[in-house]
């Protein structure tokens, strides 16, 4: 997962402003299902616990305002899939 949250993540989250809609909504469904499988690592780790530095997790968090500035920007976007894309890729 280090490697996937080292090199992967960033490049996806750099091709959300991709133009082509089939594409973008790809490159989201590709980041949900990698946020999906970071979820269990989360919710495993107690509250307390200390991250290294290269911990997936710790890794994720440095990404979120990236990650919402992306999709802050897709969110304002005319394009009906796009938006679509966004709200119902929710992460339960």
């Amino acid at each position: 997962m280090l490697i996937v949250f080292c090199s992967v993540s960033p490049l996806l989250i750099s091709r959300f402003k991709e133009r082509e809609e089939n594409v973008k909504s790809d490159i989201f469904s590709v980041y949900v299902s990698l946020l999906r499988q970071t979820k269990p690592m989360a919710a495993a780790l107690p509250a307390d616990t200390e991250l290294g530095s290269d911990h997936p997790v710790r890794l994720l968090r440095a990404q979120i305002p990236a990650i919402v500035k992306s999709v802050t920007r897709q969110l304002r976007e005319k394009s009906f899939k796009t938006r679509q894309v966004n709200r119902t890729s929710n992460l339960r």
